[in-house]
């Protein structure tokens, strides 16, 4: 009985995913609820409204109602923050990525959403290879993400935390 106890523990533990990079229509999106407790609805679209266009690389920032949207354009990763040196880090990480980007608050809290998640591989003067994050994130074409166990595992961590700090906006007293 024990056994089954440990193998029933060993398969959760496998299923271990990544914190924010999940599976929607059979593509990788990053979805993410940040909790500001003692906001507002009105604070905290006030907050974002303020701290999301100051975002390097994001464009065509609109505002409407309760909803936020923008577009991040030739962003890179900072992948040496993940542990990675130039020598053994992925090649995508090293190279800009575009994506769409949606933010909705309400009360105490507001959830980001960054879709088509894309970089620009460059491989010679001209040419370039575009990577996914759904193929390089999930297996058999978006039906299951990888896990812990999959050499790119980490470069997803590192992609998850990259968005997570980026659209991390703490109560300010200024305003």
């Amino acid at each position: 009985m024990m056994i089954v106890g440990l193998m029933v523990s060993g398969n959760l533990y496998s299923q271990v995913k990544f914190d924010n990079l999940i599976l929607e229509n059979q593509q990788v999106i990053y979805d993410r609820v940040f909790v500001i407790d003692s906001l507002s609805s009105v604070d905290i679209g006030r907050l974002l409204t303020l701290n999301i266009p100051k975002i390097k690389n994001l464009k065509n920032f609109k505002k409407d109602g309760d909803i936020i949207t923008a577009a991040i354009e030739g962003a890179i990763i900072d992948y040496r923050k993940c542990g990675y040196t130039i020598w053994n880090a992925p090649t995508f990480l090293a190279h800009p990525f575009w994506a769409n980007v949606s933010v909705l608050w309400k009360d105490g809290r507001y959830r980001v959403t960054v879709s088509n998640i894309t970089f620009k591989i460059s491989t010679g003067m001209t040419s370039t290879i575009e990577a996914t994050a759904t193929t390089l994130f999930s297996k058999k074409r978006g039906q299951i993400m990888k896990d812990d166990s999959d050499a790119l595992y980490k470069a997803g961590r590192c992609v998850d935390s990259y968005l997570s700090d980026l659209f991390l906006f703490k109560k300010s007293s200024d305003w």
